[in-house]
């Protein structure tokens, strides 16, 4: 009898999936054309590229079982569901990237070379670079932090630079330090070694305390502090709880301009990780660190 009861409730919902299932699809055609009537061809591309992509791909996937369950009314199951789409959806969109990233980098413009008064010092936090177990340099996606540094240099806006970082323990291929690998690149630029100094570190707190450390037996110098402009805050907050006057350099800025609707509204690798630069930022501040 029961079996009887199942076997009628899948026949009445089968013409309601159906149902829902045009509704779906007919609402991603409506996207689609409106989108190509607007942006054209390109932009279509690159929504339908988004969304095979796994981020968007896997975004599709919790859309539509979240609204199986939700029309089926398994509220066990749909509920919980639906607040795990929801949070995927907000943090993985770079609607929500950029304007959480941007949040932190209105505070600091992005440097003018030409309009940057001279410099005893620049020093710039580890991050930039990478390196592998030959002892061999790269730069990193915050690599504009090295190279905006070398750039001052070259152009007479300060006679030396300092690099931070160690090497991570839990890294087996890394060889060399965030500090040291910076150096080579620079090195390559042709900057001397002797205009270059190395700060050691394992994370922005003790870099700064290291740099600290180091200017209680120098005479007042300006200097100046070079990271990416969503780390600029943080960074200034813990210079100033060592006791040191710097000056603010941006670099790396990550914000840019939002796509347009609907392509802002797909979660894609570079929503989730400016998402999560931010979410570090503002964790870090409510620690303290």
């Amino acid at each position: 009898m029961e079996s009887d009861t199942n076997q009628a409730n899948e026949q009445q919902q089968r013409p309601r999936l159906t149902l829902h299932a045009g509704i779906l699809l007919a609402v991603f055609c409506l996207v689609i054309g409106l989108s190509w009537a607007q942006h054209g061809r390109h932009f279509v591309e690159k929504i339908i590229t988004q969304l095979v992509l796994p981020c968007g791909a896997v975004w599709v996937m919790l859309l539509v079982v979240t609204y199986w369950a939700l029309i089926t009314q398994r509220k066990w199951f749909s509920l919980p569901l639906l607040a795990v789409f929801l949070f995927y959806w907000t943090t993985g969109c770079t609607y929500t990237g950029v304007n959480a990233i941007y949040s932190l980098e209105r505070h600091y413009p992005a440097v003018s070379i030409d309009e940057v008064e001279p410099l005893d010092l620049v020093v710039v936090l580890g991050g930039g670079t990478r390196s592998n177990i030959d002892g061999q340099a790269w730069l990193s996606t915050s690599g504009d932090r090295v190279i905006l540094a070398a750039r001052l240099y070259q152009r007479g806006k300060t006679p030396r630079l300092a690099a931070t970082g160690r090497v991570y323990q839990w890294v087996e291929e890394q060889t060399i330090s965030l500090a040291e690998s910076a150096e080579q690149i620079w090195t390559d630029l042709g900057i001397p070694k002797s205009d270059i100094m190395l700060i050691e570190g394992r994370n922005t707190s003790e870099e700064l305390r290291n740099l600290s450390q180091w200017m209680e037996n120098q005479s007042p110098q300006r200097v100046g502090l070079l990271t990416s402009a969503y780390h600029l805050p943080r960074a200034m907050r813990l210079a100033k709880a060592n006791g040191l006057e710097l000056i603010p350099l941006a670099a790396d800025q990550q914000a840019g301009t939002i796509d347009a609707v609907p392509l802002c509204l797909i979660p894609s690798r570079r929503g989730f990780r400016m998402t999560e630069l931010a979410t570090k930022e503002y964790l870090a501040a409510l620690v303290k660190r």
